[in-house]
């Protein structure tokens, strides 16, 4: 075979070798929102979400926050990749580490009661433990550039006055689930949650659905 011929095979072979690595880089999801088992190609239908544990905010220290229970609504929109607004996600039952000390959204100041509106989704592949898996990525508002601001007040000693809670975190999708993995499951990685000025985690499971029952999956 001629240098020619040669040189012209190994830049076929380069190409196809390409090919290849770029199909296996592919994400191994469709990224789309299912409704009853149907991908969701375009428009929007509205969601509401109800935890099934309790949510649990930490900074791996000392000021830990635990809601006891949660609830949002929203709308999911078709395309490729899927993407969410929740509008409403409020958390209950909130409590500090200390029994004096109580927390609220700086904006409502109802005692134990913490609400975050306007929140970004977007369905991404992500990696858990080295495994790739299907994930919802919650991003701040882009206008207040923030989650939600919390406010302690009472005896408390080892909480600031007020905390932004800010970045990103996503949650696994698992079926009809969204789940912010413990510590003990391993969080799905990437995520930039900020709280206290310090990384923070979140932890909790909750379950959506269309407001008729729709089952609300993703593949």
């Amino acid at each position: 075979m001629s240098t020619r011929g040669k040189t012209a095979v190994l830049a076929l072979f380069a190409a196809f070798a390409f090919s290849a690595v770029a199909s296996a880089s592919a994400s191994a999801f469709n990224l789309e929102w299912e409704v009853n088992g149907t991908k969701l190609v375009s428009g929007t239908v509205s969601v509401k979400g109800t935890g099934t544990t309790a949510f649990i905010l930490n900074e791996g220290k000392t000021t830990e926050v635990r809601c006891t229970t949660q609830s949002a609504e929203g709308t999911i929109t078709g395309g490729k990749p899927g993407t969410d607004e929740a509008t409403k996600i409020v958390f209950s039952g909130c409590t500090t580490r200390e029994a004096a000390c109580k927390v609220a959204d700086a904006g409502k100041k109802t005692a134990g009661t913490i609400e975050v509106k306007n929140v970004p989704t977007k369905l991404e592949e992500r990696k858990k433990g080295g495994a790739a898996v299907l994930a919802d990525n919650f991003a701040q508002n882009a206008t207040t550039k923030e989650f939600v601001t919390l406010e302690f007040t009472g005896t408390c000693a080892a909480y600031p006055a007020t905390t932004k809670v800010k970045g990103a975190i996503a949650a696994q999708v698992s079926g009809e689930q969204l789940v912010f993995p413990t510590s003990g499951e391993g969080f799905v990685e990437g995520g930039t949650l900020e709280a206290f000025g310090t990384k923070a985690t979140l932890s909790g499971k909750s379950t959506q659905k269309g407001l008729s029952g729709e089952k609300i999956t993703a593949s």
